[in-house]
């Protein structure tokens, strides 16, 4: 950004300050208000920065500088797992924890796998040992995670992520509604394949409450225009050959279905499967996004995925800060990709 660009723009924040200064957000903090030590090259390269681009401090932000640090925790599943859909989340969620530090909002990350209940008690115990004045989760498997909540205090701030529970202490929940985006991924799949040909749905019989509420809107719009549906069950714990296989062997088995329907990201584990079958799933996740392009899958839905952990970091924010309420739900949008508009 030059300072042509800086007179275009409508503000110049602390965050293109640092970028600019090469810096951490932080750091240009501590210059501004004169606090901390802070190497003198790096001084004098902020405070030129400032005067070249007028920058003005936010002064109500300024006011809260000497308040108590405060703490977010975030529990996630293992970033690796689901093809990298957590990264995508997490991204989000430090680009909002980068922007909140000056307004002393710190964010401490503890990762679990949610294949192993055992990860997820050794996470949350964990995470107890520290101090911590809110919690983001994403609380998947749903039965490892119910018991552990009803632990919390009742006044802790408390957020889901993707999916939700139903808890009958106070919580927020950020995300996709699961029925609607089933609804729509079959409304999505109906409109491509051919009205005699059937269609054939991955049943994952994971302890995952989200797929499940999914699939119900999946197979309520198709029985809502008459299309039959093959319920295909795959444990996701199976190998990949194993999963592969399963599906090969259905769809073998029934020759009509025009259209495979893979409720989770994995879609991509499933491409030249069967050619002549549409294939259609969830998460525009880099994997699913390259076989989009090549034409191995027809069609995406997607939910926003650094949206939504950058929401929960504000959403909570808000709440340590200002004493802004926590909203009951924020609803994710729901955007269909196909080759043409990625």
């Amino acid at each position: 950004m030059d300072k042509t660009d800086a007179k275009q723009a409508d503000v110049v924040t602390i965050r293109d300050i640092a970028r600019l200064a090469e810096v951490s957000i932080g750091t240009v903090d501590r210059v501004l208000h004169q606090r901390g030590r802070v190497a003198q090259e790096k001084v004098e390269r902020i405070e030129a920065l400032v005067h070249q681009y007028g920058y003005k401090p936010n002064l109500f932000a300024s006011g809260l500088s000497g308040t108590r640090m405060k703490t977010i925790a975030v529990l996630a599943p293992e970033l690796q797992q689901d093809h990298g859909y957590w990264e995508l989340c997490l991204e989000g969620m430090r680009s909002a924890a980068l922007e909140l530090e000056p307004l002393q909002i710190r964010v401490k990350y503890l990762r679990f796998d949610r294949n192993l209940a055992s990860s997820c008690v050794s996470a949350f115990e964990e995470i107890q040992k520290t101090q911590f004045d809110g919690l983001v989760l994403a609380p998947t498997p749903s039965s490892a995670w119910l018991p552990l909540l009803l632990t919390l205090p009742a006044q802790l701030p408390l957020i889901f992520f993707d999916t939700d529970l139903k808890l009958e202490r106070r919580h927020c929940f950020i995300g996709q509604n699961p029925y609607k985006a089933g609804f729509l991924a079959a409304r999505l799949t109906h409109l491509q394949v051919e009205k005699d040909k059937d269609f054939a749905t991955i049943n994952f019989v994971d302890d995952d409450q989200h797929l499940r509420v999914r699939q119900e809107g999946f197979m309520q719009y198709c029985h809502n225009v008459g299309r039959t549906v093959l319920a295909i069950d795959i444990d996701s714990a199976d190998s990949l050959s194993a999963r592969r296989q399963a599906v090969s062997k259905a769809l073998d088995r029934d020759p009509n279905v025009g259209g495979l329907f893979v409720p989770n990201a994995s879609v991509a584990e499933y491409v030249e499967l069967k050619p002549d079958v549409r294939l259609l799933g969830f998460d525009l996740i880099p994997r699913n996004l390259a076989a989009l392009r090549d034409g191995s899958i027809d069609g995406l839905v997607s939910q926003r995925p650094q949206l939504m952990g950058a929401e929960t970091i504000r959403q909570l924010s808000r709440f340590l800060l200002f004493g802004k309420q926590l909203t009951e739900t924020v609803e994710m949008p729901l955007d269909i990709y196909l080759k043409e508009n990625i």
